[in-house]
């Protein structure tokens, strides 16, 4: 899968709008921020994904805290996909 793909699909699951994972977690169900959202910032050698959340000061500890365990459920998923999809194509050669 190319980098670039597999990175617009994660912002678009995580922050990509309305019915991303961030948005509906941090404010729909916790209230937590007024704004939510992630975005990628490409460049031709590097490039950036950045978080943005508009919260209280006394919120940004629980906001920060909720936003890692996202990613670290997201980098968990795709570690197991990428297992399985090896061994996949490691059992395909075999044959």
């Amino acid at each position: 899968m190319n980098a670039a793909f597999g990175i617009a699909v994660l912002n678009n699951l995580l922050g990509g709008g309305m019915s991303s994972r961030l948005f509906q977690n941090i404010r729909e169900k916790r209230g937590l921020a007024y704004a939510v959202f992630s975005e990628i910032t490409p460049y031709s050698d590097a490039g950036m994904f950045t978080v943005y959340a508009g919260t209280a000061k006394e919120t940004v500890d629980e906001v920060l805290d909720s936003h890692h365990r996202r990613i670290s459920l997201h980098e968990r998923i795709a570690g197991q996909r990428k297992r399985n999809f090896s061994a996949r194509k490691t059992t395909s050669r075999a044959r």
